[in-house]
């Protein structure tokens, strides 16, 4: 077929970046003005339909359609379907894959308009009733690019013979050739421009189908092509709006999984989005940035953001409106529950407050509970619903705001789930007041969860109005609500993007913490040396971490004795009152602040404009919280700087089993749950559902943590910036030692307080525990306090090495190697269990996960089943181990098929070799795993290595005995008490009633603790001995 192409369709491929070679060989023009007539095209592009419809037509009974008329009749309205190519147009001219039919698409000058969706055109016109669905658009590819992508795969050029055979076919013999797929004819003919073998989907699905059964398969020509080995590029277009973004990054996913496994190699390329567009393909960013800036975005092959999806809107406001104008809340009546997914910025506050106004001034209390205080209490105050108010108080009447943590008819707030009917309940922050109901821990909500929940739970359905809001709503939490409340959802979308075009330095490739903090110290290091003002907020919090914000203030002191810095963390209560009262005018008076995760949200600075905000997030905090701290500054002229690890450490941010799969999060958690304790009544509620929809996609953002955060921030319209000059590494390294020294000093100035620390009588570390806030001298003695009864101590001081063990949690770790080895303790955890499983819920219907949290029996048995007391007690007799030992390959082999049981019961993993795993557990239990020789193998066998292992020995002043006994009490301490403590409420100082005996608790499952040999505490391990192996 000859090509001919018209000025105006040479002009649209030019814009793509497409070369004039490749256009000819790929492109023609057909219709008026050209030698291509359209009905000829036509006659193409239907042809699979006609054949369809004369061979495989039938009647309504099923039986083959033999009437001429109706035969006539649909392949006349087949050929009416594209009369609309009589205005021309320009079609593919894909190559062909042998053994299959040749794909091509249509790109008519006047586009047709779908009839299912009115006002929506169909732009690319392809073969109906193609094969298989489907088919790849194969560019054909000329010399010249084909020696470019030889070069860049360090391939050598073809003999003639095949290049006159053709590309396509030389690519299906060459496996170890890396072929890029994209969405569209233009891109792949744009890539190959650039020196890119590239292959075009009709669409992001096209690539893959999937049966009735949910099976997946590649479509035919992709089989074709998916050698073993092949490694493969994905690279499909950046959104700009953060639904359509995630569908993108399924669909990319999806395909890149199903071409694992056929036996593929694959990548999946994060393009960047150009300022001021919704999207860009990889031809919009050739013709804008060039070959170079494409060659970077398609190295970009690091995970994808893991981004909250949710459904259709119902009703959308556009960017740049106001919420409660655009879409003002529906009443009760039209939309009993009313879901916004909208940023800051957009007026959601207030079109809340618009709605509840009218309601209020009828009498209709208004609900508000909050995830934080200080959040909640200034949302309440806007809104207009009265915060804490007492019980009986005219206030009352109003309604009540106050924290999720009290939201139950034992707290001081006396919220009843059946209380308030008919009343209004605004849930504001959804998605993270459902974080914190569900995975809080260390929490007043903790040692209540099921109550609270069943409080919420019965409230919804008897509402008269619920609205929830949040920035990043996802589906799983509208489907909360939904089944807690029998109703449906009225879904309100803001676009608004409130950062559009704000500059966001974002770099990458930090495999660990280190790496990242390493990264930002060397950027800290040029703000301080600027001398401009400037926010810093870290994840880091604890004292004495070298990312710490007083850690990182101290140093600016020390580099600039004349800057004003201010800190904002949980040492510094007052600043952080004063800040919240007024940001701006606060943050005016100093050159720096800096602050720990609890500005994350709350706080904005509307005013203020510092030079710059540099965050560091270490894999500890959530994405969402670290997206919501860069954008406390709210002027869209200052640049932000975030560094971040490109994935969690260790096991940071795992829910459960670690799973991404919520069904698998439930089916494991049940697995070491349900055998020792029986299943609960309410075991697939929502709640439990919501639990591993939440940690299923918690568990996804631990492994693209750092793409997670900046794709949050582009959904917020931040602009990503191109990697520039790095700050001086020597600046960084000079920061992080004197950094790490001043976080050293601090920490040895804070034990040496502990140390020298009044021991307290225990009525007067009573009232030091009640007490919100204590300085600093009452803050290390109830320090020493604490630890003078975790370890038993007695009237002794704590040692420095007993700090330094406790910050490492060497006491739990000690604790689990002495209950698996003492029969006494491993007799009593049933009992123990029962109780603390008793004492999370009066009703005996606690939150299914909080049973794992706070039982001694999963971890008990996981070890047991694995054989780890037995081997503690050859290890305790100084006995020596081999590697190829059949107790430790077995122990290995178990807990590999069984990881994620291993992984929901204990939070520890097997390693890669058995070796590893030996490791791990011993290091849970208390000891440490040493080589100690090598056995020679015989002929051309490996060597095997032989390992012994000790128990960590105890800190300086800590008495085995002692320890032992106080454990021991631990085990033994709620069978003599009641299963329900009243509750202290300090400020006030009444007392919760206790809640009712509701008998003994339900009988307990046999523990499968296996044989124990009891091994001494106090007993030093023996001398060391082989153990022979066999021949």
């Amino acid at each position: 077929m000859a090509t001919t192409l018209l000025p105006q369709h040479w002009a649209e491929l030019q814009a793509s970046g497409i070369a004039g070679d490749v256009a000819a060989a790929n492109v023609v023009s057909f219709g008026p003005s050209t030698d291509h007539h359209w009905e000829a095209e036509r006659t193409e592009l239907v042809a699979h339909a006609r054949l369809a419809i004369q061979t495989s037509s039938t009647t309504a009974s099923g039986l083959p359609q033999r009437q001429p008329g109706h035969l006539a009749t649909a392949l006349i309205a087949l050929n009416q379907r594209y009369r609309h190519l009589q205005a021309g147009g320009w079609r593919t001219l894909s190559a062909e894959l042998e053994g299959l039919p040749r794909f091509d698409q249509w790109k008519p000058d006047r586009a047709r308009e779908r009839r299912d969706k009115p006002g929506r055109v169909i732009r690319y016109e392809a073969p109906p009733a193609f094969p298989d669905g489907g088919g790849l658009l194969l560019p054909n590819i000329p010399a010249r690019c084909w020696r470019l992508i030889c070069q860049r795969h360090g391939l050598p050029f073809p003999d003639p013979a095949t290049v006159a055979a053709g590309f396509w076919p030389w690519a299906v013999a060459t496996p170890g050739l890396q072929l890029l797929l994209v969405e569209g004819w233009k891109k792949s003919l744009a890539a190959v421009s650039a020196g890119w073998p590239a292959i075009a989907l009709p669409g992001v699905q096209m690539g893959r189908r999937v049966s009735a059964d949910g099976s997946e398969r590649l479509i035919e020509a992709l089989q074709l092509l998916a050698a073993p080995g092949r490694p493969w590029l994905i690279a499909f277009d950046a959104e700009a709006k953060a639904s359509t973004a995630a569908k993108v990054g399924a669909a990319a996913g999806a395909l890149a999984r199903t071409l694992r496994r056929s036996g593929g190699r694959v990548e999946i390329a994060r393009l960047p989005l150009l300022p001021g567009t919704d999207k860009t393909g990889l031809d919009d960013l050739l013709v804008a940035a060039g070959p170079e800036a494409l060659d970077r975005a398609l190295a970009d092959t690091g995970p994808r953001p893991v981004l909250p999806r949710l459904r259709a809107a119902d009703h959308i406001a556009p960017a740049g409106t106001w919420l409660g104008v655009t879409c003002p809340l529906p009443s009760p009546e039209l939309a009993p529950l009313v879901v916004i997914q909208a940023p800051m910025g957009c007026g959601k506050t207030e079109a809340i407050a618009q709605a509840l106004a009218p309601l209020t001034a009828a009498g209709v209390p208004g609900l508000m509970p909050s995830h934080r205080q200080a959040l909640g209490q200034a949302a309440a105050e806007r809104v207009g619903v009265p915060w804490c108010p007492a019980p009986g108080s005219d206030e009352r009447l109003q309604g009540v705001a106050g924290c999720w943590d009290s939201w139950c008819p034992a707290s001081h707030l006396q919220i009843n789930g059946h209380g308030w009917s008919s009343g209004v309940l605004v849930l504001d922050e959804w998605a993270q007041a459902c974080e914190h109901l569900l995975l809080s821990t260390g929490t007043a909500l903790a040692d209540r969860r099921a109550v609270v929940l069943r409080t919420a739970a019965d409230q919804l359905p008897r509402m008269r109005q619920t609205i929830a809001a949040d920035a990043q709503m996802p589906e799983w939490a509208v489907q909360l609500l939904e089944r807690l409340s029998g109703r449906r959802a009225l879904v309100i979308r803001s676009e608004h993007r409130p950062m559009a075009g704000r500059a966001l330095h974002c770099p990458e490739g930090f495999g660990t913490p280190a790496a990242a903090a390493t990264a930002f110290r060397a950027q800290w290091a040029q703000l301080v040396a600027a001398g401009q003002p400037f926010l810093c907020w870290t994840s880091a919090q604890r004292a004495g971490m070298a990312n710490a914000p007083q850690t990182l203030a101290a140093l600016h002191r020390q580099r600039r004795p004349e800057a004003r810095v201010l800190v904002i963390d949980s040492t510094t209560p007052d600043a952080a009152t004063e800040l919240a009262a007024d940001p701006d005018g606060v943050a005016e008076q100093w050159d720096a602040i800096y602050c720990s995760p609890s500005i994350s949200s709350g706080i904005s600075f509307k005013r203020w404009r510092p030079a710059a905000v540099i965050a560091y997030a270490g894999g500890r905090i959530a994405p969402e919280h670290a997206a919501q701290a860069l954008a406390r500054v709210r002027c869209p002229e200052v640049p932000a700087y975030l560094f971040a690890p490109d994935r969690c450490p260790g096991g940071a941010l795992r829910v459960g089993s670690g799973n991404t799969n919520p069904a698998e999060l439930i089916r494991h958690l049940q697995a070491v749950t349900d055998p020792l304790f029986g299943q609960l009544q309410a075991a697939g509620d929502a709640w439990l559902q919501a639990w591993a929809e939440l940690g299923a996609h918690r568990n996804r953002q631990r492994h693209a943590y750092r793409a997670t955060i900046a794709g949050l921030l582009e959904a917020d319209g931040w602009q990503l910036q191109a990697p520039g000059p790095e700050p001086c590494a020597a600046s960084g390294a000079e920061a992080a030692a004197d950094l790490a020294a001043i976080a050293l000093a601090a920490l040895a100035a804070e034990d040496a307080a502990v140390i020298a620390a009044p021991q307290l009588e225990p009525e007067a570390a009573a009232a030091l525990k009640r007490r919100r806030r204590r300085t600093p001298e009452e803050q290390a003695a109830f320090d020493r306090h604490k630890l003078s009864e975790r370890w038993a101590l007695g009237a002794a001081a704590p040692s420095l090495q007993l700090l330094e063990a406790d910050r490492d949690g060497l006491r739990e770790r000690l604790r689990l190697g002495w209950l698996l080895t003492t029969p006494e303790a491993l007799a009593l955890i049933p009992q123990h269990d029962q109780q603390q499983i008793a004492a999370l819920d009066p009703t005996g219907q606690p939150f299914a996960p909080d049973r794992l949290r706070v039982t001694l029996g999963p971890k008990a048995a996981a070890l047991a089943v694995l054989g780890m007391p037995q081997l503690l007690e050859r290890f305790a007799a100084g006995e020596v181990l081999a590697a190829t030992d059949p107790a430790v390959v077995t122990l290995h082999t178990i807990a590999t098929a069984h990881r994620a049981q291993l992984v929901a019961a204990t939070g520890y993993s097997p390693g890669a070799k058995a070796t590893g795993t030996l490791r791990a557990l011993l290091q849970a239990c208390g000891w440490e795993l040493q080589r100690a020789g090598r056995i020679k193998a015989r002929g051309a066998g490996r060597d095997a290595l032989t390992y012994r292992a000790e128990r960590v020995a105890l800190p300086n002043g800590v008495a085995a005995e002692a320890l032992a006994a106080l454990w021991l009490a631990e085990l033994q301490t709620l069978a003599a008490g009641a299963l329900f403590p009243p509750t202290e409420i300090s400020y006030r100082g009444r007392k919760c009633p206790t809640p009712p005996d509701h008998g003994p608790p339900p009988p307990h499952r046999p523990s499968p603790w296996g044989r124990v040999v009891p091994i001494p505490w106090t007993a030093a391990p023996g001398p060391p001995r082989s153990t022979a192996l066999a021949a």
